[in-house]
């Protein structure tokens, strides 16, 4: 094997340990529940697609579209998740890292290649955009790639590089339009400029076979992807966007000035700025034109584009990067190769050597601070705060309270993605630009709602805020759900509101309580009772009001109680529109001390002085405790029983799928003078219930008369069913007494189960057959003798 065999495998291999070290060091951050906005767009995008929505003529889209299709044949093959999607993007970063040493390795050396792929690597930017599903850093790969490519032709004079690096490039604008000043050098490549005596009808076809390659993949695209739509909604929105925003030459030049200069994480890039000014100058020393024209061309075309473009976004900034580094190894590799000359070279170039060993100094001393804010980007990037908490919460509120296939819209898709929700395929992009342009209206936004009949609105990015009409449009036809931090919102139908115990009161203020809804009735010790309470206004609110809802007992002693302004301080009574409604979640942690079994659940207002409301009921009686129960009552629970005992007499029967009465001790009589009868009957919960059912004991006659009975919540009250769990026994014991005149003679006892409001009883079935009357006959007789 030759030395340039062996030199070459070295290179490569280091080369491949770089990208799979770089790899490895992202690997957990792409991981993160945390996201950025356009990782939503982009991912919903994708999941749109494989749901067999056409891109342009169903889904709405300002981008070309491979970076969809890349990403929906990447979620078919490992899953539709944020991290696969992360994942590919972090692979193409690898290959930005392959293509940029493969660049500089041809253009300046070995040695210096490597350098700069460390350099990229390292760089914190490339960090960031490397564990995001965004479109730049794909598309600036594929670039790379091409250029790659095209140098290759340049020393190999084979068409097939030439080839490649078209159909590279085409893709790359197929992702994004970014890498277009690229252009500029792959045509000089293509045209032969190092071939000085080459006649211009030889360049004319290499150069001619290049822009033919290029263009294959985007004729195709356009032919694949309704070319109408894709022109209007691809340039259309990018040159609306440019009409939206007015060109500033100096801020773009400030903007470009402070990324090199001083960065977002105080970090100053001029050392790689100075290298690559003194790698053009090495060029020149060494009469390298052709080079300098190709590197020249594509760092000159690169700020250009930079320079002229409008909105100018900071992630766009990067397209600079590779150029400036790829100047940057040529002062690298003048310095490895011209130290062991260094003291026969020309006064020029040992001062040129000077320079850049002084340059690199400063670039050294810079790199603890770098690797610092690497591991900050690694660590902070992508990490939990209260954004991501916020996005949580309304994860969890999608999958509660929406149903599987129930639209969701929102201006970040993520959430629904996160939710697997779907959103309306032309609102895949709810970007700002869109709305900038005037693509997305307001009535387009209602007339949209309309006719998808959402499950849930989410005003999330401050985007569909900017539609002002719109938003006001579901404030009157929607009830706000929830609120978070930063103005973000979740609006529900109104026709889906879920008041599961109706119980209206009101405010001479203009606060009307339409009722509440519980998750759960039931509650243990030391948890947390949620409780959702809706109010309404009736007239615009002066003042701002707060909500208390207190656990109390029978007493009135407090076992539990919050007291909260509305949507959690995120959005007072005063801010309310006439008929707006608003859902207050409430979270009353209960007492580990507190007794089981029925309590009351206060709920009321309070003025700006802490004073209660007056509450007038539905008849417009005021309530002089300035307070309303809520009904039905929740239920602390006690400690459950699943086990069955051993019982006098076993008799099934099933009551309303719910309860199961399993058996009874007794009857057995008691008292010598006021004699009464004992029986104690053991249910077991079926399933979980809302409603406390009344249990009650009739004593019966030989021909079926009621003689006396006994009605009363399980076990005395200590148990009501809207407490019992599944699978419980419940021991029920109930002592009647007996009439003092009650003759001798055979009696029986009937029971069951019935609703104290309706006083309907539940349904029976014995043996699998119903009961028409809604009762058990006990199968033991009482036989009674004074």
């Amino acid at each position: 094997m030759s030395k340039a065999m062996r030199s070459q495998i070295l290179f490569w291999t280091l080369l491949i340990l770089l990208v799979v070290l770089f790899i490895l060091w992202q690997w957990g951050p792409v991981h993160s529940f945390a996201w950025k906005y356009d990782e939503g767009i982009n991912v919903s995008k994708a999941q749109l697609l494989l749901d067999r929505h056409h891109l342009y003529e169903d889904i709405w889209s300002d981008q070309p579209p491979l970076f969809t299709f890349m990403l929906a044949t990447t979620f078919l093959l490992f899953g539709e998740s944020v991290a696969v999607g992360r994942l590919m993007v972090l692979a193409l970063a690898g290959l930005a890292l392959l293509s940029l040493a493969w660049i500089a390795e041809q253009v300046a050396g070995k040695v210096a290649a490597l350098l700069a792929a460390v350099a990229l690597a390292l760089f914190p930017h490339f960090q960031e955009l490397s564990q995001l599903i965004m479109i730049g850093l794909p598309a600036i790969s594929l670039g790379l790639l091409a250029l790659a490519f095209g140098f290759r032709y340049r020393a190999k004079g084979r068409m097939r590089w030439l080839l490649f690096a078209g159909l590279s490039f085409g893709l790359s604008l197929l992702v994004k339009p970014i890498t277009a000043p690229m252009f500029l050098p792959l045509s000089m490549l293509s045209f032969g400029i190092w071939e000085e005596r080459l006649p211009l009808h030889k360049r004319i076809p290499p150069w001619t076979f290049f822009a033919a390659a290029t263009l294959l993949p985007v004729m195709v695209a356009l032919i694949c992807c309704s070319p109408r739509a894709f022109v209007q909604q691809v340039a259309g929105t990018l040159f609306g966007a440019r009409r939206a925003h007015n060109l500033s030459l100096i801020e773009n030049v400030r903007q470009i000035g402070i990324y090199l200069s001083r960065d977002k994480w105080e970090l100053s890039h001029a050392g790689l700025s100075i290298l690559a000014l003194l790698g053009m100058t090495s060029l020149v020393l060494h009469r390298r034109w052709h080079p300098l024209a190709i590197l020249g061309t594509w760092l000159g075309g690169v700020l250009g584009a930079l320079v002229l473009h409008t909105p100018l976004r900071r992630h766009q900034l990067f397209l600079v990067v590779p150029p400036l580094l790829t100047t940057a190894s040529l002062s690298i590799q003048q310095l490895v190769e011209g130290i062991p000359d260094i003291a026969d070279m020309p006064l020029k170039e040992q001062l040129l050597m000077a320079i850049i060993a002084a340059t690199l100094l400063p670039i050294g001393r810079n790199l603890p601070q770098t690797v610092t804010a690497d591991i900050a980007i690694r660590e902070t990037l992508l990490a939990e705060d209260d954004e991501s908490r916020a996005g949580r919460e309304a994860i969890r509120f999608l999958l509660a309270h929406t149903p599987t296939q129930g639209h969701v819209i929102t201006d970040d898709p993520m959430i629904a993605f996160k939710a697997n929700r779907p959103i309306p395929p032309s609102l895949a992009v709810p970007s700002a630009r869109r709305i900038e342009t005037q693509e997305l209206s307001s009535k387009e936004m209602i007339r949209l709602t309309k006719d998808v009949d959402p499950s849930a609105i989410l005003f999330w990015e401050q985007r569909l805020t900017r539609l002002e009409k719109y938003a006001t449009w579901v404030q009157e036809n929607f009830y706000t759900a929830h609120a978070y931090t930063d103005d973000r919102w979740i609006h529900t139908p109104q026709s889906a509101m879920p008041i599961t115990f109706p119980q209206p009161a009101s405010t001479q203020e203009g606060i009307r309580i339409l009722g509440s809804d519980m998750a759960s009735l039931a509650v243990e010790p030391g948890s947390n009772l949620t409780s959702t309470v809706f109010l309404r206004t009736e007239k615009h609110l002066a003042s701002d009001f707060t909500l208390f809802v207190h656990l109390l007992d029978e007493e009135g002693n407090v076992w539990g109680q919050e007291d909260i302004p509305p949507l959690d301080r995120h959005y007072p009574s005063s801010a309310w529109r006439v008929g707006e409604i608003i859902a207050q979640s409430v979270r009353i942690a209960v007492g580990r001390g507190t007794p089981p079994g029925e309590k009351i659940l206060s709920v009321g207002l309070y003025d700006s002085n802490g004073d209660r409301l007056l509450l007038y009921d539905g008849q417009a009686n005021p309530l002089q405790s300035k307070q309303i129960i809520l009904t039905p009552r929740p239920v602390v629970r006690w400690q459950p029983n699943y086990t069955l005992p051993a019982m006098e007499h076993r008799q099934q029967a099933i009551l309303g799928d719910h309860v199961e009465l399993s058996g009874y001790d007794g009857p057995a009589l008691g008292g010598t003078t006021d004699k009464t009868l004992e029986i104690t009957l053991y249910w077991r919960c079926l399933q979980t219930m809302d409603t406390s059912y009344m249990a009650f004991v009739h004593l019966l006659d030989e021909k079926g008369n009621l003689i006396t009975q006994r009605d009363q919540i399980p076990a005395q009250g200590a148990y009501p069913t809207s407490g019992w769990l599944p699978g419980e026994v419940i021991s029920d014991t109930y002592i009647i007494p007996l009439p003092t005149d009650l003759a001798s003679g055979t009696y029986q006892l009937a029971v069951g189960l019935y609703d104290p409001s309706t006083v309907t009883r539940l349904p029976v079935r014995e043996n699998g057959k119903p009961n028409s009357e809604k009762r058990i006959l006990l199968h033991r007789d009482i036989i009674y003798e004074p």
